[in-house]
């Protein structure tokens, strides 16, 4: 930042193949291919630049349909609020995931992302066309999250390679497998983002009914502390890889037999819970019945997240809680009883 800029002013250096004295927004987007703007994992500068200072008054961010991938962005939206205080950040998810974005305090609007093909997105990206935004980031390597981020006309455009529309990118970052907060916060790097240490959970507040919703249904199965949250696999990605290992029965029945269990994810646990036998403690079932919002309060007051779905794993560590993830260990029942306490 220069001396006396305004505390949203960032420095941003661009190839411009058109007449510089062309307006902003009618300047191609910088075009670059992914050798060339990654390198280390960071992104390069681009060649020839141009110095430009700029006042990020308005920025984008798009995200895809995963809760994991949501939560894991928290640690980069927060360290865009604490660099550009002065901007207004608006996310674009998708509206079974809206209420979380919502209640996330880095951002100042939520918008939902219409599900389809690319007439379906028309709409909304009209509407980005006039909104004159001055960054988009995408935390989705989909293409119609990157048709979504061209349709700002952002003149910076940062986002994940390799992705069938790397070309759409100014700022790309290499990113291999589910995203993590240390990948996104690669990518709010590349845009000039630094990251000030705050914590992501304090900008998370949970609506008050989320809280009460998840209180009773605790009450009512009779759990009122140190129980479990155990999160299955989700549907989508049921089919298993050879060697890895399922959740199955048995440690569900190692894990009742110290603590309370409260099941969550969008698929039904019964085929699983049938083959439970009679268990010290309770075992709450609720898959399929928490909105995204009493997910969140439920993993809150837990002492720990115990599964295969990367939602309620990434909540969890949002929330600091000691995690298990079904596959990273041959005996994962008692690897989890170990790390929660017992």
């Amino acid at each position: 930042m220069e001396e006396g800029a305004s505390p949203a002013t960032r420095i941003f250096d661009f190839k411009m193949a058109s007449d510089s004295s062309a307006p902003l927004k009618s300047r191609p987007a910088p075009l670059c291919s992914s050798g060339e703007a990654v390198a280390r994992g960071r992104v390069a500068k681009l060649s020839l630049p141009v110095a430009m200072a700029t006042p990020v008054l308005r920025i984008a961010t798009f995200h895809s349909s995963s809760l994991g991938s949501l939560v894991a962005s928290f640690p980069a939206l927060v360290s865009l609020r604490e660099s550009f205080p002065g901007a207004r950040i608006c996310g674009f998810v998708s509206a079974p995931l809206l209420p979380l974005l919502r209640n996330f305090g880095a951002i100042d609007e939520a918008q939902p992302r219409p599900r389809g093909g690319l007439s379906s997105q028309a709409a909304l990206m009209a509407r980005l066309h006039g909104a004159d935004y001055d960054l988009a980031l995408s935390f989705s390597q989909g293409s119609n999250a990157l048709l979504l981020m061209l349709a700002t006309a952002a003149p910076i455009r940062a986002g994940f390679v390799p992705c069938h529309m790397d070309a759409l990118l100014t700022h790309k970052i290499k990113k291999d497998g589910p995203l993590r907060p240390v990948t996104a916060l690669e990518l709010a790097r590349g845009v000039g983002a630094t990251s000030r240490g705050h914590n992501p959970r304090d900008f998370l507040h949970l609506p008050l009914e989320s809280t009460a919703r998840a209180q009773k249904w605790l009450q009512t199965a009779g759990i009122e502390r140190d129980y479990l949250i155990v999160a299955p696999r989700e549907p989508r990605r049921a089919a298993r890889k050879d060697g890895e290992i399922p959740l199955d029965a048995a440690m569900l029945s190692a894990l009742a037999a110290r603590f309370a269990l409260v099941i969550v994810g969008l698929k039904s646990a019964a085929p699983i819970l049938s083959d439970v036998g009679p268990t010290a403690h309770p075992i709450l079932d609720l898959s399929g019945k928490t909105d995204v919002s009493t997910l969140a309060a439920l993993c809150e007051g837990a002492r720990g997240v115990f599964g295969a779905a990367r939602g309620p794993l990434e909540l969890g560590r949002l929330f600091e809680k000691p995690v298990v993830a079904v596959g990273e260990h041959p005996d994962a029942a008692q690897y989890a009883l170990q790390t929660f306490g017992f």
